[in-house]
């Protein structure tokens, strides 16, 4: 198992989380570990026989800015 922080970038939303990765699963080729991080923050939906799944953002988005760089500027 290799641990890694990751960004998950949803467009409104933005959240980082520790996501681990095995290469146990590789013969079954996708896997779900864990629900810390990510499944505790949004609301998920998966809908298996069709291949699809569903993510709601918190109403109103957390959204995680980057950090700011250089000075802000006063003129209009």
């Amino acid at each position: 198992m290799y641990y890694w922080k990751v960004t998950i970038d949803l467009g409104v939303a933005q959240t980082e989380a520790l996501a681990g990765f095995t290469e146990d699963m590789n013969s079954k080729g996708h896997g779900l570990l864990g629900q810390h991080g990510f499944f505790d923050r949004f609301k998920v939906q998966f809908d298996l026989p069709n291949k699809l799944f569903w993510i709601e953002t918190p109403d109103p988005p957390q959204i995680t800015l980057p950090p700011a760089t250089g000075t802000p500027s006063t003129s209009i």
